[in-house]
Order: C-alpha cells, then sequence, then structure tokens
C-alpha cells in the first residue's frame, strides 16, 4: 500500500494530469497540496482524449509527474474529481523519485480504456 505519513497522516498521490494544476488543485482543496517530489512511473504511458489523460501498460515507456502529500480528506476530494469509481479507479504502484529512490503511491487509472 502506499505510504502514509503517520505522524501527519497523509497519503502519496503520484499526479500526472489536472491535480498538476495549481488552479485546479486550489479550487479542489482550498489550498495548494505539498509537493513531495517529481518522479516517474515506468512501464506506463499517457494518452489524452477530450482533454483529460489516462495512463495505459506501455512497456519501455515512462510518465512523468509529481508526488503530491495529500490528507486523507483531500484524498477522498480527488477521488470524486476524478469520479472514482465511474470513471478511475484508484490503485497503488511503485513511483521512482528524481533522486531514483522508489516509493509506493496512488495513481488513478482510467475504468475503461
Amino acid at each position: 500500500m502506499p505510504e502514509i505519513d503517520k505522524e501527519k497522516n497523509n497519503v502519496l498521490l503520484f499526479a500526472y494530469g489536472t491535480l498538476l494544476n495549481k488552479k485546479i488543485c486550489q479550487d479542489l482543496f482550498g489550498e495548494q497540496p505539498t509537493v513531495l517530489a517529481k518522479a516517474r512511473l515506468h512501464g506506463w504511458q499517457k494518452i489524452t482524449r477530450e482533454k483529460y489523460p489516462y495512463l495505459v501498460p506501455q512497456k519501455n515507456s515512462s510518465v512523468e509527474g509529481t508526488i503530491l502529500q495529500l490528507t486523507k480528506k483531500q484524498l477522498i476530494i480527488a477521488d470524486k474529481w476524478e469520479e472514482v469509481p465511474e470513471v478511475y479507479y484508484r490503485t497503488p504502484i511503485i513511483a521512482e523519485k528524481q533522486d531514483q529512490s522508489r516509493v509506493t503511491v496512488w495513481v488513478y487509472l482510467k475504468k475503461h480504456i
């Protein structure tokens, strides 16, 4: 499961699309979430159709994004924004940070491709 900062009760989310937009985050959460690190997911490709991106498995590809630290309340808000479980689902995945360390994070994947 994704790592949790037990002291702050935060969870880690890999953002690769609309949640990278500061205005959207401000509107959704009422503040900017903490950015943990720039990161990438290996073995995935980002595709954008109808202005919303999603990931598909793709050998020898990677997707750049950002690891956000969200409170559990913010994660629930993000789930609603991503239309979980109708359009996307949230699943754990291993991301590689810029320092090449690996961390388990949540990521949103499209339900039906």
